[in-house]
């Protein structure tokens, strides 16, 4: 079990410290503040949930916020940038096999259909 303490992501750019801010039941959420409004921070969020009585699936649920600021007025937010991602994994599934989904998870977020999509907003053709 990893310990809930500051989160560091890079930006591209230069790595960023989100603090630890909550941990409500399985839910924790960090915080970047990147402007100087409360509402521009950054934030990730992350839970974990084992299988409900009967059940046989883990479920982890991870969020990336980043928020739009007007270009004009600094202190308005317009929009999210928003990246969920929800992994369903069956009990009985190996260490090894989910080392394989999470490879995959991990290079095609670094892929260029991942990042064409994002940052050119262009999608497979």
């Amino acid at each position: 079990m990893t310990a809930f303490a500051t989160l560091t992501l890079n930006d591209g750019s230069a790595d960023r410290a989100f603090l630890a801010k909550t941990l409500v039941g399985n839910l924790a959420t960090w915080r970047y503040g990147a402007g100087t409004y409360f509402n521009a921070d950054h934030q990730v969020t992350m839970s974990f949930s084992l299988p409900k009585v009967g059940g046989s699936v883990v479920r982890m649920k991870q969020k990336v916020v980043v928020p739009v600021m007007d270009p004009v007025d600094a202190s308005l937010k317009v929009a999210d940038i928003v990246c969920n991602i929800d992994v369903l994994m069956p009990v009985k599934a190996t260490s090894a096999q989910r080392m394989v989904a999470y490879n995959y998870i991990k290079n095609l977020l670094a892929n260029a259909v991942s990042s064409d999509g994002v940052v050119n907003q262009q999608g497979i053709f």
